[in-house]
């Protein structure tokens, strides 16, 4: 088995830039990033991180396993 490492000094090449995020986690972030940015926006960083919260212990579960699930 030959392994490699992927990384910005790593054998093989990888951008500084490239996003490491899995299927799942781009696409709960990104449920989560249009509801809370949803107008009306929030006005202050305290605002915006006690929705973040709020919306990720209301994700529904059932959303998360049928991602998890198209990407097994």
């Amino acid at each position: 088995m030959v392994v490699a490492w992927i990384g910005t000094d790593g054998t093989i090449a990888w951008s500084p830039r490239a996003s490491d995020l899995t299927t799942l986690e781009i696409t709960v972030w990104g449920y989560v990033n249009d509801t809370v940015f949803a107008p009306p926006l929030p006005a202050s960083l305290e605002e915006i991180r006690a929705w973040i919260t709020e919306e990720a212990v209301t994700t529904n579960v059932d959303m998360i396993r049928s991602i998890w699930g198209e990407n097994a």
